[in-house]
Parts: structure tokens; C-alpha cells; sequence
């Protein structure tokens, strides 16, 4: 991004408004000097890229859990069910 000099600017100043450093700034400007700048110079600030934000986790297949879940409840109620009928058997027999 270019960037004019104001009155009062310094190289620090702007390296620090901007998030880059004095170095960065003069090499790309091609300056010798961090005291030689002046105000209406037009300045190139290399603007340092965002660091990519962390990955976050791959998460479980959560539809296969899921899937699974309700298999196991279908198979327990399944299970709940035919222990139900033995019972009701049993106390028709007594």
C-alpha cells in the first residue's frame, strides 16, 4: 500500500501504525537512510499478510456416530422389548 509522508511521521511511527518494521519499509523503498524521508513522500508499506488462521480440528464423522447411536438404541429397545414379552409370559404362567 503507498502511504504519503504527514508532518511528523517518522519511519517508526509508521512501521508501527501499519504492523511492519523500519527494515521492511527501506528495503522496499529502496532508502539508505530511516532519518531521510519527508513530508509528501510517497512511501510503499509492505503490509505483513495475516497469518493464517489455525485449522480447527477435524471433527468425528459425526452422521456415522450418530447412525451408530441409534443402532444401539434400536438393538437395547429391541432387547427391552423381548425381555418384556418373556416377562409377561412368565407371569402368565404363575
Amino acid at each position: 500500500m503507498n502511504y504519503v509522508v504527514q508532518p511528523g511521521d517518522t519511519l517508526w511511527s509508521i512501521a508501527s501504525r501499519f504492523g511492519t518494521s523500519v527494515q521492511a519499509i527501506m528495503q522496499v523503498n529502496g532508502l539508505t537512510n530511516p532519518n531521510y524521508i519527508y513530508v509528501g513522500l510517497t512511501l510503499y508499506i509492505p503490509i505483513p499478510s495475516p497469518p493464517f488462521p489455525p485449522t480447527p480440528p477435524v471433527p468425528d464423522n459425526l452422521e456415522r456416530r450418530v447412525t451408530r447411536l441409534e443402532r444401539q438404541v434400536e438393538r437395547l429397545t429391541n432387547e427391552f422389548e423381548r425381555l418384556r414379552r418373556r416377562v409377561d409370559r412368565l407371569e402368565q404362567q404363575s
